[in-house]
């Protein structure tokens, strides 16, 4: 039996690299389907944590530069907050930008359409009977709340209330991971469409809930191809053909 010379094993490591499909790493980015979006966030009640996600999911957004920003539909104290004491990025008469997320009050909501986002994300806080059709009419709809006892009450009562819409996600802040499976359970048909956050202290975090919001929003964005790099098998195994004699 003639062994393969040197020249040959160089060949056979060549088809290796091209032939290796699951040896290919794929980079991905994202890009919208419609021409914008919009996206209403309430609580089952008042500081549940809307606004947190509100400005998480618009710096998940804008890390994959997608435009998005932040409306307050509730008149939040959150938005004059900021403005008095953050060093903002940039004030005009419509909107501050702060952490690169562009935040507009409830008196500028109009406005922002103006300004070609491709979301646009609605922080309603507290849900209730004011802002109820509001939030209808939003493309995609979150509802936050938590997993206390007095938490969950407010929770299917609001499910109730809302049944009779569809894709709706709820996001259920401080729940342990020991306790995130009975949970779902008692979500029964929702079970697809909870999510358990991330404790996040920095609502202005980009690498966190990532996984999640790309589940969430995975009906509104395009997933393609832009690089492909193919990474050599180890040395160890071309050794090992060449012990083998070539077989």
């Amino acid at each position: 039996m003639n062994g393969n010379q040197y020249k040959d094993a160089i060949r056979f490591r060549n088809e290796i690299v091209s032939n290796n499909k699951d040896r290919v790493i794929i980079k991905k980015e994202y890009s919208k389907l419609k021409q914008f979006l919009t996206i209403g966030i309430a609580g089952t009640e008042s500081r549940i944590g809307t606004t947190t996600q509100s400005l998480l999911i618009c710096s998940f957004f804008n890390a994959m530069n997608i435009k998005a920003c932040y409306i307050s539909a509730d008149n939040k104290e959150t938005v004059k907050t900021i403005e008095n004491y953050a060093e903002l990025d940039s004030r005009n008469e419509t909107m501050i930008t702060y952490k690169g997320i562009d935040i507009y009050k409830k008196s500028a909501s109009v406005e922002a359409i103006n300004f070609g986002y491709a979301f646009y994300i609605y922080d309603f806080g507290e849900l209730n009977d004011e802002n109820l059709d509001n939030f209808i009419s939003k493309d995609i709809k979150i509802i936050v709340s938590g997993s206390k006892m007095w938490e969950v009450d407010n929770l299917f009562d609001m499910i109730d209330k809302l049944q009779k819409l569809k894709e709706i996600s709820y996001l259920i802040n401080f729940t342990a991971q020991e306790e995130q499976k009975a949970f779902l359970s008692n979500m029964r048909q929702y079970e697809k469409t909870t999510y358990f956050p991330e404790y996040t202290p920095n609502p202005f975090a980009t690498d966190v809930n990532l996984s999640l919001y790309h589940r969430i929003f995975k009906d509104y964005l395009i997933e393609k191809t832009n690089k492909l790099t193919i990474i050599e098998k180890p040395k160890k195994q071309l050794l090992s053909f060449l012990k083998r004699g070539g077989k």
